[in-house]
């Protein structure tokens, strides 16, 4: 008896008391995240649907937690601390590298993928968006609110949480209708009320303009892929151009002088900067498969 699932390939013999996974080989794990660690670019951790949180050290994949594997940090601070997340937004944490985890971190239960991010500087504050944005200031010892309820009875909970590089009191969260905004940690602000109201998908903040933002949206609509603001959000331009009428699902920002994006779409990445007029594809020795 052979077994197919999203967990891989497992097979059965006659009267044998259990099965045999055999899917070594089979290159078809689904990332959901994943965190590359400043100090070492050949150090990876990820989270897979339904084969945990793995990490890629040494040339190897190794697991490191279980569950269905989501957010993954890696600490700026040191490799030694890293972060995993399991569905519904449990939240573990490790400090010798990966190999043992606390028990769960996390403010309250949250969407199947929880957004976690760290502060860009201070390795200690971590951000975290449920149905509100909490902050913790002692690696997840102990977590605040400091948003309000950012969702409705009709939009996800929110889908990602975002810090800006030059300023950390600037912080955005998006649910599937709109983009929230804070500039003091305190203050929340729709800043996407001009925008379509279904299926925003993610959103990236340029690292050293607060105000130069740009929101993905899913879906098949045509010209209705990716916005763009300059001046936070009180106008928005359409910069979906001569991208293919698909799903953009993901999005961020180099820090650069040429302000490079890039985003993943169902059919690959595509990439634009100041000094292009049109998307480029980026994608060359990729698999065409969908980019979250």
């Amino acid at each position: 008896l052979y077994v197919c699932s999203d967990g891989g390939l497992a097979r059965k013999a006659y009267n044998w008391p259990g099965y045999d996974v055999i899917s070594d080989g089979i290159a078809v794990s689904q990332f959901y995240r994943l965190s590359v660690s400043d100090n070492d670019p050949d150090m990876v951790t990820g989270g897979l649907q339904d084969n945990g949180t793995m990490r890629w050290q040494d040339g190897t994949w190794q697991i490191i937690g279980g569950g269905d594997g989501m957010e993954t940090i890696i600490s700026h601070e040191s490799d030694m601390e890293i972060y995993h997340t399991a569905q519904g937004g449990s939240l573990y944490r490790s400090i010798d590298g990966g190999q043992s985890f606390s028990g769960n971190l996390a403010p309250d239960s949250g969407p199947w993928v929880t957004s976690y991010v760290q502060d860009p500087f201070e390795s200690n504050v971590l951000y975290c968006g449920m149905r509100r944005v909490y902050r913790t200031d002692n690696n997840a010892g102990s977590w605040y609110e400091i948003s309000p309820n950012l969702t409705s009875m009709s939009s996800s909970d929110i889908q990602h949480v975002k810090v800006q590089y030059a300023n950390t009191e600037v912080i955005l969260a998006n649910t599937s209708q709109a983009l929230w905004r804070t500039t003091n940690l305190d203050q929340w602000e729709n800043i996407s009320n001009s925008l379509p109201q279904n299926g925003m998908s993610s959103f990236a903040v340029h690292p050293f303009d607060p105000d130069h933002i740009w929101v993905t949206y899913s879906g098949y609509t045509e010209n209705r892929q990716v916005y763009r603001t300059l001046d936070g959000g009180a106008n928005w331009e359409n910069m979906s151009l001569n991208l293919p009428a698909l799903p953009v699902n993901c999005i961020t920002m180099e820090k650069s002088t040429t302000a490079g994006v890039y985003i993943g779409t169902d059919v690959g990445v595509y990439y634009m900067d100041d000094n292009l007029s049109l998307w480029e594809p980026f994608m060359t020795g990729l698999p065409n498969v969908i980019v979250t």
